[in-house]
This record gives structure tokens, sequence and C-alpha cells, in this order.
């Protein structure tokens, strides 16, 4: 399959890649970057591994980490990686969600399971056929979101931005976080629900109510 312009291998243990974040990658994250360089970029739940994979190629300079629940999705990264030659670059880490060692990234993407457990049935049958682990998150979809929402602070470096793909259910998310400041992204060649936050507006949700949530 191709994503970003770049072929990768995909079986069964991984979710085949169809994001509209490839179509940011091959903007180089603009306008939202500015002159941002990103040294250090997080990738959660990267399955395949193309989004870090083409995140990768697109900025020579960073250094990458990958995560995923699924030691056999981290299988089929590997293979990813090992074409691209990106063995020095891209760490792939065994994780439920965020790396266990910390660190600070300048940008953190994922496009998480958020399909809500009722729906699941009514997906075209070929999500059927890609792990349930990679698309359900819960009754209302949101169990990794809200996750990721409570923890990316600590994760951000100081300029840092957060990039969320959650899909149809972007109005739930919307109004479930109407107190952080979500900017919903728009695509040339069609996809939706793709927000982003920075670490600072993070931070100011976080001073207001105590936890971001």
């Amino acid at each position: 399959m191709w994503f970003a312009g770049h072929e990768f291998f995909v079986d069964e243990r991984v979710l085949v890649p169809r994001s509209p974040l490839a179509e940011l990658i091959l903007d180089d994250f603009q306008p939202w970057r500015g002159d941002q360089e990103f040294g250090r970029v997080l990738d959660i739940g990267t399955g395949s591994g193309c989004i870090a994979i083409a995140t990768a190629l697109a900025f020579p300079q960073a250094k990458i980490d990958a995560t995923d629940l699924s030691p056999a999705a981290l299988e089929v990264a590997a293979i990813n990686r090992r074409r691209y030659s990106l063995d020095d670059r891209l760490r792939l880490i065994e994780a439920d969600l965020f790396p266990p060692q910390g660190g600070h990234y300048d940008l953190i993407v994922s496009n998480p399971p958020y399909v809500p457990r009722a729906r699941m049935s009514t997906l075209p049958a070929e999500y059927l056929a890609e792990p349930p682990t990679g698309l359900v998150a819960g009754d209302d979809g949101m169990a990794c979101v809200r996750r990721i929402f409570a923890q990316a602070a600590e994760f951000l470096s100081p300029a840092g931005m957060l990039i969320i793909e959650v899909g149809e259910i972007w109005p739930e998310i919307s109004a479930a976080y109407a107190h952080l400041d979500l900017t919903w992204l728009d695509f040339r060649y069609g996809g939706e629900g793709v927000l982003l936050i920075t670490r600072e507006a993070l931070e100011r949700a976080q001073d207001s109510d105590g936890n971001g949530d």
C-alpha cells in the first residue's frame, strides 16, 4: 500500500494506511509548523509505521519514536523500517500510548483507535478484516483520545504540538473538549476529523480546570 508517496508492506496484523495525515506530511506540516524544527517526533499507535516513516523521510534530521501496544503490529513496522533504512533514527517501542522512558517531543502525532463499539458492525467489510484493537476505543470511541489529552503536555517540548486523527467522531470530541483550544484541519484531497493543539493550550486548560480532562 502507498502512503504519502511511499510504499509500505501491510498484512492482517495492521490497519491499511488511509489517513489524511499523509497530506500534512507531504506539506511538511505547514502552515502549522512555521519555522519550528522537528528534532524529536512521537507517533502514537504506529501500526505499520507509515506515519512515523513518512515523517522521518520528510525530516531527515529528526529522531522518531513510534509506539504500539501490539507486538504483531511492531513486527510489521520493523519490516517497513528496514525497507527505508531507518533503524538509526526510528525507534519502535511496545507501549500503551506514551513511551515509558518519557522525554519531550516537538511533534506528537497519532491516528489512534476511535471507533465507538456499537459502530464496529456497521463499518465496511474492508475494516472488519483489520485488527479490531486498532479501531475500537470503548463505547464512545474516546478512550484513547482522553488519555492522550491528559498526558500529552508532559511529553511535548515548550513549542510542541499535538495532532490527532479522530475521524467521524470529531463533533463529539469538539463538544466534549470545548474548553480546549482545538484547531480542526482542512484537507484539499478529502478527509476530516484531524485536530491540532499546542502544549501551551493544553497547559492553559489544565491550569483552568486542574487536570485538563
